[in-house]
């Protein structure tokens, strides 16, 4: 499945809390806000009433950025509602918040790459982050830069999602979002002209695609015979990336009296990663809702009969 833009917009801060509207379409979504301001969030801002989760924070001399997202949002027009540590306008609390959707995103495992930059920005400087992806994925910019009467113009060599609009209040932020398709050598790129050197901080993604035909997403494989986890692309994980809350294959052993199952929760291939322990040295230790991986591995053999 491929990663697909779903839509944008953009609020601006003119009160100490408020919401705006957004509109999600489609499936395995993933929705993106953040803001570019002088404050601060002081409570989790949440979608259509579901709270989102906080991704990072960026800051750039006196401009801050925050970047929260939510995985499978509710579709339909909803309210991003948000608030902030101090009266919009109030000593230069003017800001902006901007978001953005995707449809097609592996949800159990969104981010692939994930870069960020930030600093000072002056006249006619271009601002840039290597962001590969694979095949059927995007990689995406967004922007966080303090212009307020300064912008006069900015341009995007990439397909732009949201412009950056400086606004008419001194001390203010603004956002902007760019995409390019996905690559080995994709590069974000923003070129700016100012009137005054501005700060700013960059943030970019790319995404996991969707894995289509299973009833739920695997995350992890366990090679028997090698001992290695590989993702879902094949990839080698280290013992410290193993997460849990995730679910778990094993492969290289299929005796002929096993029996495959139709049922996923029946399947003995098949557990889910209840905890993880890593030891000195990378011993790595995964309880599943099967007892241990050697347990697992014992159910695989007999074909389901001691799981």
């Amino acid at each position: 499945m491929a990663v697909v833009f779903d839509a944008a917009s953009r609020d601006l801060v003119e009160t100490q809390s408020s919401s705006f509207s957004h509109t999600c379409t489609g499936e395995d979504l993933i929705l993106f806000m953040w803001y570019a301001g002088y404050s601060y969030l002081t409570s989790t801002p949440t979608y259509g009433g579901e709270a989102m989760t906080k991704h990072s924070t960026n800051v750039s001399s006196n401009i801050s950025c925050e970047y929260w997202y939510l995985t499978n949002p509710p579709t339909g027009a909803n309210d991003i509602s948000w608030t902030i540590n101090a009266a919009a306008g109030s000593d230069g609390y003017w800001g902006q918040f901007g978001a953005i959707s995707y449809t097609g995103v592996e949800t159990s495992n969104p981010f692939d790459e994930q870069v960020s930059t930030n600093g000072e920005i002056g006249w006619g400087a271009s601002m840039g982050n290597p962001v590969p992806s694979v095949s059927g994925s995007v990689s995406i910019g967004l922007l966080a830069i303090s212009v307020g009467t300064n912008a006069s113009e900015i341009n995007t060599a990439d397909i732009e999602r949201l412009d950056v609009a400086g606004q008419s209040y001194a001390y203010s932020g603004t956002v902007g979002a760019c995409e390019e398709a996905g690559s080995a050598s994709a590069e974000l790129n923003y070129t700016i002209s100012l009137q005054a050197t501005a700060p700013y901080t960059f943030q970019c993604f790319s995404f996991n695609p969707a894995i289509t035909g299973k009833t739920r997403a695997i995350e992890y494989f366990y090679d028997i015979y090698s001992g290695v986890i590989l993702d879902a692309r094949g990839h080698p994980v280290s013992p410290w990336e193993v997460k849990a809350n995730r679910w778990i294959k094993v492969t290289g052993v299929f005796p002929p009296t096993s029996t495959k199952y139709d049922s996923f929760g029946e399947d003995p291939e098949v557990a889910y990663i209840e905890s993880v322990k890593v030891r000195r040295g990378g011993d790595l230790q995964i309880k599943t809702s099967k007892g241990d991986l050697g347990e697992v591995i014992l159910a695989r053999a007999a074909g389901g009969a001691t799981a």
